[in-house]
C-alpha cells in the first residue's frame, strides 16, 4: 500500500518542492517489536522514500513507534541511564538514514536526540522537532519532565537566531501538543514558544493522531499559530489510507510561506475490496470544502466557529476528520463526539480549556 501511494504521489505531482514525513514507520504490533526489527523497518522505509523521491529534499521527523520499548526516550543528559535503555542505538541509525534525505544536515543533533534544523532556502528554514519529549506515554518524564535534553531551549534558540536574520519557520513535529497524552510542562511552554514567535513561525505539521485535524493556537483569545495534523497513510483503524499535498506561498520575494491551500488525497478501501483495484482520488480541498477566504489562524478560527453554529458544515469536516472511513461514518458521530472535535480545534495547551468552553457556549447558544 506504501508503494502504491509513493507511486501515486510521484506520477500525480511531479512538481513537488519536499516532502514532510511526520514519523512512525513502525506498525501497531507493539508487543513484539525490538531493537533489530525497528531498525530493519526504518532502514527499509527510508530507501524506498529515497527511491521515489531521489533529488526531492525530504523532511523527516521522529515517531513514538520508532522505538523499543515504545514510547521510551530517555533524557540524553541523564548520565545515570543504563545502556541497554538509551535511545543512542535509534538516534545513530536515523542519522545514517536522514542524512541522505535532509540537505546540509547536521547530524550532531540527530544523535543526540533526533531533531534538527535546515535553511531550505534563504529566508526560509525547517525545524524538526522530537516531541516524545512532551508525550506523557513516555514514563521517562516521571523522573525528568523539565525540558529532557534541553530541546525546547534549542529551540528557542534556533528561532530567536531565525527572527535576528529574517528567516520564516516551519515546525514539524510527530504528537501534536494539544492532545490528551500531552505532557501539560510540554504543551504550556511550547505553546509560549509559538507565541512569542508567532512572526516567525508560519506553519506547524504533526501526525501521529492518525486524523485529518488541526489544532489552532492563541494568544488568549487571538488566534496566533496553526498546526497541521495530517491523516495517516494506514488505516489503523477504520480509516482510508490518505496523504496530503500542501500550497504554500514561497515562490516569490518576500513570501510569507503560510500556507495557502491543503488538498487531501485517500484510497477507499471499501471501494478497493469490491472492485480489487486501488483508486487514489482528491477527497477535499480545504478552501473549497469549507468555503475559506484564506487558511490563517484567523480564518482557521472562523471556521471553528461557524461549524459550532452549522451541524451540516460539522459533518463535511467529520468525514474529512476520518479520511471518508466507512466505518466510522457508518457509526456516526454523536453530539458528545461533535463537542470533543470541536474543542480539539481550538485547544493546542492542554492547561488552557478557556477557548475550548467558548466555543462550547457558542454552539450551546449561550
Amino acid at each position: 500500500m506504501l508503494e502504491d501511494m509513493l507511486s501515486h504521489i510521484k506520477l500525480t505531482h511531479p512538481d513537488i518542492d519536499y516532502v514532510m514525513w511526520t514519523g512512525d514507520v513502525v506498525p501497531h504490533n507493539v508487543w513484539s517489536t525490538t531493537k533489530e526489527f525497528n531498525l530493519q523497518l526504518v532502514r527499509e522505509t527510508n530507501q524506498m522514500i529515497q527511491d521515489f523521491f531521489p533529488s526531492i529534499p525530504v523532511f523527516p521527523v521522529v515517531g513514538n513507534h520508532e522505538m523499543s520499548p515504545l514510547d521510551q526516550f530517555t533524557n540524553p543528559d541523564d548520565s545515570d541511564t543504563p545502556e541497554e535503555l538509551s535511545a543512542d542505538w535509534l538516534y545513530q541509525e536515523l542519522a545514517r538514514q536522514w542524512s541522505r534525505l535532509v540537505p546540509q544536515l547536521d547530524n550532531s543533533t540527530v544523535t543526540r536526540a533526533a531533531y534538527y534544523s535546515v535553511l531550505l532556502q534563504p529566508g526560509f528554514r525547517i525545524i524538526s522537532f522530537n516531541s516524545m519529549f512532551g508525550y506523557s506515554s513516555n514514563l521517562w518524564l516521571v523522573e525528568d519532565s523539565q525540558d529532557p535534553g534541553e530541546e525546547l531551549a534549542w529551540l528557542e534558540e534556533q528561532l530567536n537566531r531565525a527572527e535576528a536574520s529574517g528567516e520564516l519557520v516551519h515546525l514539524l513535529g510527530h504528537v501534536p501538543p494539544g492532545i490528551l497524552e500531552a505532557e501539560r510542562t510540554w504543551s504550556r511552554e511550547f505553546n509560549r514558544i509559538v507565541v512569542r514567535y508567532e512572526n516567525t513561525i508560519r506553519g506547524l505539521f504533526y501526525g501521529h493522531t492518525h486524523f485529518d485535524e488541526l489544532e489552532i493556537f492563541h494568544d488568549g483569545e487571538r488566534p496566533v499559530g496553526v498546526a497541521y495534523i495530517a491523516p495517516s497513510q494506514t488505516p489503523w483503524y477504520g480509516l482510508n489510507p490518505a496523504y496530503r499535498i500542501y500550497y504554500v506561498d514561497g515562490d516569490r520575494e518576500n513570501s510569507t510561506r503560510i500556507v495557502l491551500d491543503h488538498e487531501t488525497y485517500v484510497m477507499n478501501l471499501t471501494e478497493a475490496e469490491k472492485t480489487g483495484e486501488a483508486r487514489w482520488y482528491q477527497l477535499y480541498s480545504a478552501r473549497d470544502q469549507y468555503g475559506m477566504m484564506g487558511l490563517t489562524p484567523a480564518d482557521w478560527q472562523d471556521l471553528a466557529d461557524r461549524m459550532a453554529a452549522d451541524r451540516h458544515l460539522f459533518d463535511l469536516y467529520y468525514r474529512n476528520y476520518v479520511s471518508g472511513g466507512d466505518p466510522f461514518l457508518e457509526a456516526g458521530c454523536d453530539d458528545l463526539c461533535y463537542e470533543q472535535r470541536l474543542c480539539d480545534l481550538v485547544t493546542s495547551n492542554r492547561n488552557d480549556l478557556d477557548n475550548c468552553l467558548a466555543i462550547l457556549w457558542r454552539k450551546r447558544g449561550l
